[in-house]
């Protein structure tokens, strides 16, 4: 499937092949406009704008639109270029198996652009006749990415990898870039010739692919290259533990940024002892100088960005978030008073206009990511775009041009020009105008207060044709705190697919977790050990419950929805609460959980020393300590497997799958009804377009057989309803058979 444009309304528009049958999608939708409503392929099918970058001190914009496809099974990459001095002359400079991480060569004419081009993925130049260079490569590749790859990733589709990523210096003169570290054939074989000895600080696990990681897999390097003088040197090494490092000098995941030409900030994570740390360091490319910042926050490091003194960040006083600019010595040299986003840094971007010292950030709030920009005399102002989220932003040299992409619950995303001296927001080009056919569901913001009296938000979207005084089922949806303004999210809902839920007639509660009381420490985390197990277990699980209870109770109340026909579904942390809610409450009937497994009695001794003292934080030891086994009994799900309130669907990548067979074999033991589904060659969050689908359906099935005791017609599905049918009297008997 070939990727192409169609210019309609002064817009630009994606197409899949179809340029001359299509018709032009005037900018907004009317009623009369809406022919259809949701299915599981058009929230496969999102095109996604992945990256954006801008010339020097014009608007020339470049960016890099990624289309997932059924119909193939395969992720379509294009790279356009728009100049909106003539916003009718769109191009599209090429396509590629995998384009990632683009900027503006400086100094150049060029875009630079992480590609691959059926040599893994190296570093090239694109010249604005779509002539392609190669910058850099690296013979040493591996595959980086997905759930089995060398390096994992819960985002990055598998990809034999050369340059992991990069970052050019304001002026051009040079540039950082990252690459593996791998043995030698003849290290590898020495090491499988002598066996390989599990080990705490190196070995996530003894899977067939926790054991190549270790004896393949070194690290990762920084390097600085001077294309002009040829000079390329190392100037950082990370090592790889079972913390793996997949993020280590990264400027998508802002580990690593130029602070000016002279200077590169990055961040390390690693194990000391049995807790993760993590430290921000400071180079001198000039001098060779190192120095680490005093600051021990791992929030504040984390959520941090690089500034001439040292770094920008927020700090929690009391109640309040303020964002500050602390120094390499750790002293505030500069409080800029409260501010209304929960964190700045990590993947978010920062732009500089060098003469000015006029700064441009993205941060993260409450339910959006937006942008905030400030003067050397002025606080932060917040750039109001009706709260919508705004994502891979880019902004020219001078700060009087940027590029995002926009959108919301109900806008698909969409490339928009901001133009901070008058603020005003346009649109650039509509990769997803196909939507405007989808007609709108209705979905409300909402918050909730549960019996412990912590609040929580989220959003209720109604059934299509919702009908007052009626009693629907509902699903409940939760990752985290991840329930934010966003378009058919996977970093979200997964493969849960909201939007088509609604169409079948359920409420669907996308519900984020009540905040995290900053005062007990996760349980991976320093000073865990020193929280009573009670505490840190009403952090993680009963509270998170509570609320997951208390948006469904608000409906049920209402008269909205039935009690016997709710779901709950998650992914990640939501797949955990998911799984807890089971084992620990009587509000849901079904579920569906994806890819994670804690506080499975068996994680115990599923991991390194680093696993089992979060198990030792979460339960006081071992399962097999006479004095802590009460502790799995009262709070772990899978020990609690005959507790079960309804069945269980789960749904795991090749690799995570091994974990999941504790809870299917005590469920099926149990007679709870229970399936598990194995992916292989999968991400965290899926990337293959088939297997997003696939899931989909099987979750949309799940829940309703289970829930409203529906079928779908498609005669393929017998055998699935024939193992349901025998499923469901094993467990009317067990039901029966319990305590009233």
């Amino acid at each position: 499937m070939s990727l192409s444009i169609l210019l309609a309304a002064g817009s630009l528009y994606w197409t899949a092949g179809f340029a001359d049958t299509l018709p032009n999608v005037p900018h907004s939708s009317t009623d009369n406009q809406w022919r259809r409503l949701w299915t599981a392929t058009d929230i496969v099918e999102v095109t996604r704008i992945s990256s954006i970058a801008i010339r020097g001190a014009t608007n020339v914009t470049a960016f890099i639109l990624k289309q997932p496809s059924i119909v193939d099974g395969r992720n379509h990459f294009g790279l356009y270029v728009v100049d909106l001095r003539h916003p009718n002359s769109p191009a599209k400079l090429l396509e590629a198996d995998f384009l990632d991480d683009l900027s503006w060569h400086p100094g150049t004419h060029n875009w630079t652009v992480r590609a691959d081009f059926g040599d893994g993925v190296q570093l090239y130049d694109v010249a604005e006749n779509g002539h392609v260079a190669r910058l850099i490569s690296s013979e040493a590749t591996a595959v980086v990415g997905g759930s089995e790859g060398l390096v994992v990733s819960s985002f990055e589709e598998p990809r034999k990898t050369g340059i992991l990523s990069y970052e050019w210096a304001p002026d051009g003169s040079k540039l950082w870039y990252s690459r593996l570290r791998i043995r030698s054939g003849s290290e590898q074989q020495a090491l499988l010739d002598q066996g390989v000895r599990y080990d705490d600080a190196a070995m996530l696990g003894a899977s067939i692919q926790d054991t190549e990681r270790s004896v393949q897999l070194l690290g990762t390097e920084l390097h600085v290259l001077s294309p002009s003088a040829d000079v390329d040197r190392m100037i950082a090494f990370a090592p790889t533990d079972v913390l793996e490092n997949s993020e280590a000098f990264r400027r998508r995941a802002g580990s690593a940024r130029w602070v000016d030409s002279t200077h590169i900030q990055y961040r390390l994570r690693g194990l000391v002892g049995k807790h993760q740390r993590l430290s921000l360091w400071r180079f001198d490319v000039l001098t060779g100088q190192l120095q680490r910042l005093a600051m021990d926050s791992p929030e504040q490091i984390y959520y941090s960005v690089p500034t001439p003194e040292g770094a920008l960040t927020v700090k929690t006083v009391g109640a309040e978030r303020r964002l500050s600019n602390i120094d390499l010595d750790g002293r505030v040299v500069r409080d800029y008073g409260r501010i209304g986003a929960e964190h700045i840094g990590a993947q978010l971007g920062v732009w500089r206009n060098e003469r000015s010292s006029r700064l441009v950030l993205a941060a993260s709030f409450d339910d959006h990511d937006g942008l905030m920009s400030a003067s050397p005399t002025s606080n932060w102002t917040e750039l109001e775009t009706a709260h919508s989220h705004l994502s891979a932003c880019a902004f020219n040299s001078d700060l009087s041009f940027g590029a995002c992409s926009q959108e919301t619950l109900t806008l698909a995303p969409r490339l928009i020009a901001v133009t901070l001296t008058n603020r005003k927001v346009t649109v650039i080009a509509r990769p997803n105008a196909k939507y405007d056919e989808v007609a709108p569901l209705r979905t409300v913001a909402a918050r909730w207060v549960n019996r412990f009296g912590f609040s929580n938000t989220g959003y209720i979207t109604y059934p299509r044709h919702y009908v007052a005084g009626t009693k629907y089922p509902a699903i409940v949806v939760t990752h985290a705190r991840d329930a934010r303004n966003r378009f058919a999210d996977d970093g979200f809902q997964w493969e849960f697919p909201i939007q088509v839920f609604a169409e079948r007639g359920y409420f669907v509660l996308s519900v984020n977790e009540p905040q995290h009381n900053r005062d007990v420490p996760r349980p991976y985390n320093p000073g865990a050990e020193d929280v009573d197990i009670a505490r840190q277990q009403f952090e993680e699980a009963y509270n998170p419950l509570a609320s997951m209870e208390a948006a469904v109770s608000a409906l049920v109340k209402s008269g909205d929805v039935e009690s016997s026909m709710v779901g709950i579904a998650g992914y990640s942390r939501g797949a955990t609460i998911a799984r807890f809610a089971m084992s620990h409450s009587s509000s849901f009937s079904a579920a569906s959980s994806a890819d994670a497994t804690w506080w499975d009695a068996g994680g115990f001794w599923g991991g390194p020393a680093f696993f089992r003292n979060v198990y030792k934080n979460l339960f006081g030891g071992t399962v097999f300590d006479p004095n802590v086994y009460p502790n799995y009994l009262a709070f772990s799900p899978s020990a609690r497997a005959r507790s079960f309130a309804g069945p269980l669907l789960q749904q795991f990548t090749l690799v995570a799958a091994k974990d999941a067979l504790e809870m299917d074999q005590l469920l099926k033991d149990a007679q709870v009804p229970t399936e598990l589904f194995v992916y292989p060659s999968e991400a965290h969050v899926f990337w293959q377009p088939r297997h997003r689908e696939a899931a989909m359906t099987q979750n949309l099935d799940w829940f309703d057989f289970w829930l409203v005791g529906r079928r779908d017609a498609d005669p393929h599905k017998s055998a699935e309803y024939i193992r349901w049918d025998q499923m469901s009297k094993d467990w009317q008997v067990v039901v029966a058979g319990r305590p009233h």
